[in-house]
């Protein structure tokens, strides 16, 4: 048996915590929850393709959408909504609720492929107190790195991002035929 003091789980990737008062301003900024309906959401705007919607949609089809953050805590940070506006989980039909997590599992994969990661953040934030700021029901995949709070973090208060969102939507967009289920990772890179 191991010491009940010993850590069985390695090392934690960060030895510290540090106070980040900087963020404090965003989730205390108003946010307009109660306000938004289809009208005024801005996630039905990418979808009916509003041009003054900044969006970088990697996927749509008629039931869900695959797009990027555009404040992505790192890079590849993307984001599944079904098309029809609801705002939360419990709201998905059991079709729906099948799509999304396929869609789920196939937007991680993708992204372990491209950013060449295996650690994931998922999830989302539903209601007004959760901290979300948008109204229509949508999950976070966000890649993690070992590396990925430093200085620049902390002490520069600024994230770093190591491609513009048009290179990171490009690049994702070839996933396509993975993402609709017509073939394998491997099948659309394999050499010959």
């Amino acid at each position: 048996m191991s010491d009940p003091g010993e850590n069985s789980w390695g090392d934690p990737p960060y030895q510290n915590a540090f106070l980040m008062e900087h963020k404090a301003d965003y989730v205390k900024k108003p946010k307009h929850y109660r306000e938004q309906n289809e009208d005024a959401c801005i996630i039905c705007n990418i979808i009916s393709g509003k041009e003054e919607t900044t969006s970088f949609v990697i996927y749509k089809d008629d039931k869900l959408m695959v797009f990027l953050n555009l404040f992505p805590y790192t890079t590849g940070h993307a984001l599944i909504s079904p098309i029809r506006h609801i705002t939360g989980y419990d709201e998905l039909t059991t079709h729906e609720l099948n799509d999304f997590a396929v869609m789920t599992q196939r937007v991680i994969k993708m992204l372990k492929h491209y950013a060449n990661t295996e650690s994931f953040n998922a999830g989302w934030n539903q209601g007004e107190w959760s901290g979300g700021s948008i109204r229509h029901f949508h999950a976070h995949i966000v890649p993690r790195y070992r590396t990925d709070i430093n200085f620049i973090d902390i002490i520069g208060k600024s994230r770093t991002v190591l491609y513009p969102l048009e290179k990171v939507q490009e690049e994702l967009q070839r996933y396509v035929p993975f993402l609709c289920g017509e073939k394998s990772i491997s099948e659309l890179f394999e050499t010959s």
